[in-house]
This record gives C-alpha cells, structure tokens and sequence, in this order.
C-alpha cells in the first residue's frame, strides 16, 4: 500500500516531473482530505482503487472492517479536491462476488467513475495460496453461467475500461 510510505506525495511529484503519465493504485483506505488535497497540486493524471464487492462482503473479501466505506469516502474525497484526477475502480471478480458485480458496476458509474475488472487467478510466485485456502476460481457450471450473465452486462456499462475482447476472455 504506496499510503502507507511517509512522504508519498513527494515520490508522487517526483514521478509526475519524470514521467508523463502517473498511476497511483491504492486500498484507498488512508486516502485523507489532506492527501487528496495535495493530488490536486502535484497533478496525478489517475488513481486506480480497489472494491471488490459491496458492504460487508467487501470487507470480508479485503479482510478489514469498514473497508467499503472508507474506500467509498476515499472516492468521494478524491472528487471533491482532486476534481482532476481520474479515478478507476479495480475489481477481482472471484465466487465471493459474482452475485454482486452487476449492482457494483451500477454503483460505480453512480459516482461517475471508471471501473476496470480481472478474473481471479492463482499467482506462481505464491503457490496459489487463497485466504482460507479458499478456491475463488469460477468452476461450477451455475457459476459460469452466473459469469456469462454478468460479462454481457458489463460489456453494456460506459464505466466499464475494460476492452469487449478481454471480457469476452474472462
């Protein structure tokens, strides 16, 4: 989590002198007014938060309580004082939130923000290891029935950044 390095905002102004396109992806849950504020000076062109489901869910997924109110405050906050930083929200689309997504992409183009989704997948660099050695893989066939319903949704949304090819792989 980049929020949690001190000075921040000064590697993101370094970045942003250096570079011309800067990224800042976040939990969004230490996302402050302060913080915001400053974005809005060193000009970031985007930030890129994590949601993966609604209400409870979400802070289950995240394992943290109040997470998808915080990560909703930080929303808010950053389009209050960094009006010009484009938001997107990241979503991992696993079985814990399938039932949810198409109600979360709803709420995301509500607030005016792009919203970007990638399949769960087992990383190699850490053994497929899931939080309560959980499978979150899409398997069962009422499953990938459920996704297919939702990829045809989300093809639909104007927030979604998504390409309709890499849906369509998902």
């Amino acid at each position: 989590e980049p929020l949690l390095i001190k000075d921040i905002l000064d590697y993101v102004s370094y970045a942003k002198r250096k570079i011309c396109s800067v990224n800042l992806v976040t939990n969004g849950y230490l996302v402050s007014e302060d913080f915001a504020r400053g974005l809005k000076g060193i000009k970031l062109d985007s930030i890129s938060i994590s949601l993966d489901s609604l209400g409870e869910n979400n802070d289950s997924i995240r394992g943290m309580p109040g997470a998808f109110d915080k990560t909703l405050g930080a929303i808010r906050l950053l389009q209050k004082y960094a009006p010009g930083v484009k938001i997107t929200v990241n979503t991992v689309i696993s079985r814990q939130n399938l039932d949810e997504l198409k109600e979360l992409s709803d709420l995301t183009g509500g607030l005016g923000v792009l919203h970007k989704f990638q399949p769960v997948y087992r990383h190699p660099d850490f053994g497929g290891v899931q939080k309560d050695n959980q499978d979150l893989s899409i398997r069962s066939a009422e499953d990938i029935g459920k996704l297919r319903s939702v990829i045809a949704y989300l093809k639909k949304k104007r927030n979604v950044s998504n390409s309709r090819y890499f849906l369509s792989c998902i």
